[in-house]
């Protein structure tokens, strides 16, 4: 193994241990002081131990709160990560280079819930062979969703960014509107409105995270407070408990209700346009208070169940005419709804030309695309065909973003919160 240069293990954090304990001794202290006082001035008793007491007592007890121990927990286990950090990155170093005569040192460790950064000293300058591979050492090493070196201005450093595979339930979904997950730069970010991926596609199959994703971004989204959604459910698996959410503008969950509910959502696109046409703006950020309109998300959780014709009880032909009709209202909003602040999300299990038609032109308009687990051809349809040998994880929850504004073609390996129902619910206001 490499040799590493040992420093104090997260000196930052028993400087913050030893500050929090100072402080609520000091504290307690001059509390049990002042009562101390009163006490000896109204009657007979000597409490001068009273302050020292109170002081062990109040440390002890601000640690043993839910709020202490977790803090403490938590500086435990950055300390812990600093040190297995070092220890891996020059294990996975070594492996990576096969250079049994380099020696490294590891500085300026950065830690947190989802990772850590650090900044690594190398006797000589890296080659890009040498990145790739330390990198996919490195990602081998700590299991890890993602690992990026990147050379710094000096021959000598360069610095290692490894993301966990499990960095789910840290992510603070209410902080980032169109938050999606985190990718090895940062936050995966969908900003239909402000960049080019306006419509949002998530496919891959049962169990691989469709639905967490879809939840966990329709959570974030809840961010701006003029946003309302219109869930399509037809295979009923969770979305009519939002019926009664104040930010629900409708929930339908069988075929004559999705239909129902598709033509509403044109009319009111429609509808739209004629104000901003009669108002002369461009869109709803140039109307008056009184009138401009929100967001409006429509959600359709599976959508080869909604385009299914084979349902009991149904004539082929009317089947027939209301997947023409779904597909064909489907197909126009994903055309003209952005200047309305009208957007798509649709999940499908597979997406193949039967369900979202064989033109293309549908497909090119949305233009954002999550994927999980799928096979060469699934990644050849979702993302295009340079990315039918593209390695994917097949974790739950960890698939690959394509629409990220600094980069819109390139899928990014990311990872989905596990956003826990509840809050999805406070989100969207729903009462129990």
């Amino acid at each position: 193994m490499a040799a590493v240069t040992q420093r104090p293990e997260a000196r930052e954090v028993w400087a913050n241990r030893l500050t929090i304990t100072i402080a609520v001794g000091v504290a307690s202290l001059l509390v049990g002081l002042i009562v101390s006082s009163l006490v000896n001035a109204v009657g007979p008793w000597d409490l001068s131990f009273w302050p020292f007491l109170l002081s062990a007592f109040a440390v002890v007890g601000v640690l043993a709160t839910p709020r202490g121990a977790v803090l403490w927990h938590e500086a435990e286990r950055r300390d812990e990560v600093a040190s297995l950090a070092r220890c891996l990155v020059a294990h996975g170093w070594d492996c990576g280079l096969r250079a049994e005569d380099r020696s490294l040192v590891v500085l300026n460790v950065t830690t947190s819930a989802d990772g850590f950064s650090a900044v690594v000293k190398v006797p000589r300058g890296l080659t890009t062979d040498h990145v790739k591979k330390a990198e996919t050492s490195l990602a081998a090493c700590f299991e890890a969703l993602s690992c990026r070196v990147t050379p710094s201005g000096r021959a000598d450093l360069c610095e290692v960014r490894v993301l966990f595979s499990d960095p789910l339930g840290a992510v603070e979904w209410r902080d980032t509107p169109g938050r999606i997950g985190e990718t090895h730069d940062g936050p995966a970010i969908w900003h239909p409105e402000h960049g080019n991926a306006v419509h949002l596609l998530i496919a891959g199959p049962t169990g691989c995270g469709k639905t967490s994703a879809t939840l966990g971004l329709v959570a974030t989204l809840c961010a701006d407070k003029s946003a309302q959604f219109a869930f399509i459910d037809t295979k009923r698996t969770g979305f009519a408990q939002f019926r009664s959410g104040s930010r629900v503008a409708a929930v339908a969950t069988d075929h004559v209700e999705a239909l129902a509910l598709l033509e509403n959502v044109h009319a009111e696109m429609l509808r739209r346009f004629q104000l901003l046409e009669i108002r002369r703006a461009e869109s709803r950020h140039e109307l008056p208070p009184d009138v401009r309109f929100g967001p409006l998300y429509l959600v359709v959780d599976e959508v080869a169940s909604l385009l299914a014709e084979d349902l009991p009880g149904e004539d082929a032909k009317s089947a027939k005419e209301r997947v023409r009709s779904s597909r064909a209202i489907l197909a126009n909003i994903a055309r003209l709804s952005r200047q309305t602040s009208i957007f798509q999300i649709l999940a499908v299990q597979r997406p193949d030309v039967a369900l979202l038609g064989s033109s293309g032109e549908f497909r090119d308009n949305v233009t954002a695309r999550l994927g999980f687990s799928l096979s060469a051809s699934g990644r050849e349809m979702l993302f295009g065909p340079e990315w039918r040998s593209l390695a994917m994880s097949g974790q739950p929850g960890h698939g690959h973003f394509q629409g990220q504004p600094s980069d819109p073609l390139t899928p990014l390996p990311v990872a989905v919160p596990m956003v826990e129902l509840w809050q999805v619910r406070q989100a969207l206001g729903v009462r129990d």
